[in-house]
């Protein structure tokens, strides 16, 4: 687990990231690393750029957290180069 919530409703804490290290399997094949997030929208343009607008299927109103935070942008941003540049392992290296 790298990255954990706490829920509004029940103040239980969740896993939001976990990641996988690569490793051999007992056959000998060798499976690569991996993010688990608990939601893809972290990753969608809208919310990084909520003024392009939306997809048809998002029916709430667009939060305005990255304009009244704006290294939230810069934060998230650097997690994904950060999260491919891992997942990439050896390969760019």
């Amino acid at each position: 687990v790298i990255a954990m919530g706490r829920s509004k409703l029940t103040d239980r804490p969740f896993n939001l990231i976990v990641a996988f290290e690569e490793h051999e399997d007992s056959e000998g094949n060798r499976l690569g690393r991996a993010l688990a997030h608990s939601s893809f929208h972290h990753f969608a343009d809208y919310n990084w750029n909520t003024d392009a607008g939306s997809p048809s299927f998002v029916a709430e109103a667009p939060g305005d957290g990255m304009k009244q935070n704006p290294r939230a942008l810069s934060d998230i941003r650097a997690y994904v180069r950060n999260a491919a540049v891992w997942l990439a392992g050896q390969a760019i290296r």
